[in-house]
């Protein structure tokens, strides 16, 4: 299995040159790449595919020969958006994209969890045993990082909790500070992500 994401694509294809007809033919050689290592049978995840639906940096003829490539190979691909994309955007789009849209066998939406869920995600996943200030508001931290699921908010208090351990003994408790600055060392890092290049699994 091989996880991409398309902004990674995007960086790689305007490295150096990034000027007219050149950018684009740069843009279109890494996605050749990328088919020239499609096997049979093979798994990709491509993550960030509102990138595709987006005109300011997708053009036509790079999105045509992805649709094309697509149709061609046997492989099966799992296109994750990680941004927005709404109704009002599938009205707009232009023949290519609906194209690629047409290439979609199956949708499945995951909602975000609700602000009450997420205060309970706080509280249920700091571990029993770990001693908590009085000064941690667990609805605070649901309205501050809105955008967060249980793998964020998880990431983030073992962050946290890694820095707490890091204090003297009798100052080794878990305060609301660090988990807000660890909430922000994980957004940065799950952006920062985005364009980190391709993974093998």
């Amino acid at each position: 299995m091989k996880v991409l994401s398309c902004a990674e694509m995007l960086v790689s294809s305007s490295r150096s040159i990034d000027v007219g007809t050149v950018h684009s033919r740069r843009h279109k050689m890494s996605w050749e790449r990328l088919f020239s290592e499609v096997n049979t049978g093979a798994l990709f995840v491509v993550r960030n595919c509102e990138l595709l639906f987006s005109d300011s940096v997708m053009n036509v003829g790079t999105l045509g020969y992805i649709i094309h490539q697509l149709k061609r190979s046997t492989s099966t691909f799992i296109f994750v958006f990680d941004g927005q994309f709404e109704h009002g955007d599938v009205v707009n789009l232009n023949q290519a994209q609906k194209g690629l849209l047409h290439l979609f066998h199956f949708v499945i939406r995951f909602e975000k969890p609700s602000l009450s869920m997420r205060t309970r995600l706080w509280k249920s996943l700091v571990p029993k045993n770990t001693p908590v200030m009085s000064d941690v508001d667990f609805d605070e931290l649901s309205k501050q990082f809105s955008d967060f699921v249980q793998t964020d908010i998880m990431a983030t208090i073992h962050m946290a909790a890694a820095t707490a351990c890091l204090r003297q003994k009798g100052d080794c408790i878990l305060k609301m500070e660090d988990l807000l600055k660890a909430g922000e060392r994980h957004k940065e890092k799950r952006l920062s992500k985005d364009f980190r290049g391709i993974i093998y699994t």
